[in-house]
């Protein structure tokens, strides 16, 4: 399997040239990230007292550093809401602030990779 191969990193991108398995370019870890080819970053989600929706993007860390996090509550025109006590997103059909629909729960932070 890819984890026996691989250990505990997390492989950025692979090939399979010759069709007889895949082919390891870069192995990535959170503590050892990508290097060459490979980009890595940070998306930071927060639920505000107003049920706005703050994220960031590309960052270099979970605190939002090197990102300038922005309102996707506004961005959506006030569609995309979050509830405050649960972290909870989803939408407010009615435009009136209250979460109609929970479409899931927020993740402060993720981590991404992706390869050229």
């Amino acid at each position: 399997t890819i984890d026996a191969l691989a250990g505990k990193k997390r492989v950025c991108h692979t090939r399979d040239v010759d069709l007889g398995g895949a082919e390891y370019k870069d192995v990535c870890s959170y503590d050892y990230p990508c290097e060459g080819r490979c980009h890595s970053s940070y998306t930071t989600m927060q639920c505000d007292g107003n049920g706005h929706i703050w994220q960031g993007e590309q960052c270099d860390s979970c605190d939002s550093s090197g990102c300038e996090p922005y309102d996707l509550t506004a961005q959506w025109g006030g569609w995309v809401v979050c509830d405050p006590a649960t972290n909870a997103w989803g939408f407010d059909n009615d435009f009136n602030g209250v979460l109609d629909w929970v479409s899931g729960y927020i993740m402060p932070c993720s981590y991404d990779e992706w390869c050229e």
